[in-house]
């Protein structure tokens, strides 16, 4: 499984980030281990109140183990992960909690540590930390037999999608992927032979052209983000400049939002419109989420009651039979208290009792683990629904934004701008010689 983690501070934020349950369909706190707190957040504002007695300013570690998306991954094998994660930090005995978070159709898990060695009152070292969860992480892979990533493979380059946290916000806000950006804004590019041309091109595919602090931008209308237009092209500043000129005169990032806010009011009720099929899949994904809490919850409450059961009957006979035994004689009742206690000849009977217990508690554990298998199923079958519709609409938006031009057309328009400009380098070092 992937492991990805970092140093931080701020313990409200990290407890309204992991108990989000408005982005998650399910929020579970697994354990929490090490703390006087008995719950998530008093665990965190402790180690922050323990911190402040120490030079640290990051006393946590947290750390998300997300497995391949068709694995199917047990409780103890994300237990096992997490014990290995922390040998290699150096954590392994510091206090730590573990959050389950179930989204999209896929298990995955956080884990919170403490850095701050109490009996020392000094900090954990998080020197590469990377480094050595990408070797646990390798290790899990191997260990499960999951096909390593690119990333994680030391026979292959690594991935050429991967985009940075940034990146993929803006994706998730515009419905559209770092790919159909390119596209579009490259279709633009490959229209134009001037500034004037290209901010035209750009504004009938839904972007403002402007100047931010390294050169061109394109903001998008829908969203307001700022695409960088080299990274976007593949292409150098000095290049883009020797076409189309300097940005200045251009709008700011700013002003450019600004534009882009005002257009979006004039546009809301057609985004409505656009936005009415992915709302019925919210809405029954909304329910299911609903109704698969109540069954979760049910079991709980089953559990407990199960057990509040077995504790009442244990209560009523134990005081039953010390009612005997005390009418009979105090020796009796030394006695019985010696046997309830395992030291006399019945422990055989509570051995009994905990076996029974361990028996019932792995009954519980393995219809829960049933349950949520169950749940995630019908999940994923109603997300990949969901998936379906952005698609369409994905491509309905590039189709729309790139009218002139198609994926093929603008790669090898690309292709055909770069080898123009790398022959114009060519001459110019002649000339020069």
């Amino acid at each position: 499984m992937i492991l990805k983690g970092n140093t931080r501070a701020g313990a409200a934020d990290l407890v309204n980030h992991l108990m989000n349950e408005a982005d998650n369909d399910h929020v579970e706190v697994h354990t929490l281990d090490g703390f006087a707190s008995t719950t998530f957040a008093d665990s965190l504002f402790e180690v922050e109140a323990i911190a402040k007695g120490t030079n640290c300013k990051k006393p946590f570690f947290s750390l998300s183990l997300n497995p391949p998306m068709d694995a199917s991954v047990m409780e103890h094998n994300f237990e096992d992960a997490i014990e290995q994660a922390g040998i290699a930090l150096g954590m392994a005995d510091q206090p730590r909690a573990v959050i389950f978070h179930e989204k999209e159709g896929r298990r995955h898990c956080h884990v919170v540590w403490s850095r701050i060695d109490a009996e020392h009152m000094k900090a954990i070292p998080d020197s590469y930390t990377r480094y050595k969860l990408q070797e646990v992480s390798r290790a899990l892979f191997l260990q499960h037999g999951w096909e390593l990533p690119k990333g994680l493979n030391r026979d292959e380059r690594g991935s050429e999608d991967n985009t940075s946290r940034a990146d993929q916000e803006i994706a998730k806000r515009s419905g559209l992927t770092l790919d159909d950006h390119k596209v579009i804004i490259g279709n633009a590019w490959g229209l134009s032979d001037d500034a004037a041309s290209f901010a035209a091109a750009l504004d009938e595919r839904g972007y403002i052209l402007g100047q931010g602090k390294r050169g061109f931008v394109a903001v998008d209308i829908t969203t307001g983000d700022a695409h960088s237009i080299p990274r976007r092209l593949g292409l150098k500043k000095k290049e883009i400049e020797s076409r189309i000129g300097q940005p200045a005169g251009l709008p700011s990032i700013d002003a450019a939002r600004r534009e882009a806010e005002r257009r979006r009011e004039a546009m809301r009720d057609e985004d409505n419109v656009k936005k009415c099929h992915e709302e019925t899949y919210q809405r029954k994904l909304s329910a299911l989420k609903k109704q698969q809490r109540s069954e979760r919850q049910e079991l709980i409450n089953r559990r407990t009651a199960e057990r509040d059961a077995q504790e009442r009957s244990f209560a009523l006979r134990l005081r039953m039979q010390l009612k005997t035994y005390w009418e009979l004689s105090k020796a009796h009742v030394a006695r019985l208290r010696d046997q309830w206690r395992g030291k006399d000849n019945d422990a055989d009977h509570q051995r009994r009792i905990v076996e029974l217990r361990k028996t019932q508690s792995q009954r519980f554990a393995d219809e829960r683990d049933s349950m949520r298998q169950t749940q995630i199923r019908d999940r994923r079958a109603l997300q990949r629904g969901l998936a379906a519709e952005r698609h369409v609409n994905r491509q309905m938006i590039v189709a729309q934004r790139s009218p002139n031009m198609a994926r093929s057309q603008v790669a090898a328009k690309q292709a055909e701008i770069k080898a123009k400009l790398e022959l114009d380098r060519r001459n110019a070092r002649k000339l020069e010689r």
